[in-house]
């Protein structure tokens, strides 16, 4: 499990700074150093295709964040520099791969998925932020609707205002969830094998990415918000049908991820638990709807 502790360091790469704002030199290199150090850690301790995948993403975002410091880091790296550095990674991680035998085409494509997998669980994350700002403002919005004494009478601007937010909240919450199980597939098509052919380090490496994307965390957020849109919203008929539709859509893709997450754990009890409460929330959400 040591590989994983380096490529959650790997992957904790943030964006620098903007312009305006002053960036230590000192500090830059350190950063570049400590996560190329984390990097060479991880060609070392690779051992299957997906795990090579995960580092050429490491590797690709790392160029991608210190490209503009490559001046900085050439002087810093000598007798080395930035594209020299970056070719000998890429050709120690070249060699483990020729060591596991890793086919050259199916390592390109699993790269892919798993940067795909980066930019859908950030696609989750900013969503769920954007999900959660926007229920503030129906809540703000239909307090100010109450104290001026209801819908018939209140702003007109404000009524279409309240309505607004409901539209593009129930289209994000849509968006989301098509997200979360985009980002549960591209995890999965990593593997070309069902679960029950998965060796036993494939399934702790799979666990081990499904846990850091937060997988079960944001279904359960998910179905958590919706059940909160429709306690606190009314909807028109046709936007009611959109509801029944998009939770019929979450059963259905559940009923097909759901024993396959589960099956990926060895001991399985907590992740038992963890679909029991997705079963839950889900019967909670059809309930509402039923009665909305």
């Amino acid at each position: 499990m040591k590989f994983f502790f380096y490529m959650i360091l790997c992957i904790s790469i943030v964006v620098s700074a903007s312009p305006a704002q002053v960036k230590s030199d000192y500090a830059t290199v350190q950063k570049f150093k400590k996560l190329q150090s984390s990097i060479d850690k991880a060609i070392e301790e690779a051992n299957t295709v997906q795990e090579c995948a995960a580092v050429a993403a490491s590797l690709d975002e790392l160029d991608k964040e210190f490209i503009d410091d490559k001046a900085l880091l050439d002087q810093s790296l000598y007798p080395l520099n930035y594209t020299k550095t970056f070719e000998l990674m890429r050709g120690r991680l070249m060699v483990r791969q020729k060591d596991l035998g890793v086919i050259e085409s199916q390592m390109v494509r699993i790269t892919e998925l798993e940067t795909q997998v980066r930019e859908l669980s950030g696609q989750v994350e900013k969503l769920t932020g954007e999900n959660t700002a926007l229920m503030g403002d129906i809540d703000r919005l239909k307090s100010n609707i109450t104290k001026m004494g209801g819908m018939a009478v209140a702003n007109a601007n404000m009524v279409d205002s309240l309505k607004n937010v409901i539209s593009k909240l129930q289209k994000q919450f849509k968006d989301r969830d098509q997200l979360i199980f985009a980002l549960v597939d591209s995890l999965f098509l990593q593997y070309y094998k069902n679960v029950t052919d998965m060796k036993d380090i494939e399934k702790q490496g799979l666990a081990v990415k499904l846990e850091r994307h937060g997988v079960f965390g944001n279904m359960r957020k998910s179905l958590e918000d919706n059940i909160k849109f429709l306690e606190t919203t009314t909807l028109k008929s046709s936007d009611l049908v959109k509801v029944v539709q998009q939770q019929q859509r979450f059963q259905s893709q559940w009923k097909g991820v759901g024993p396959k997450l589960v099956a990926i754990y060895a001991t399985g009890k907590k992740k038992e638990s963890e679909a029991a409460v997705i079963d839950t929330l889900l019967g909670q959400w059809s309930t509402k709807v039923d009665y909305a």
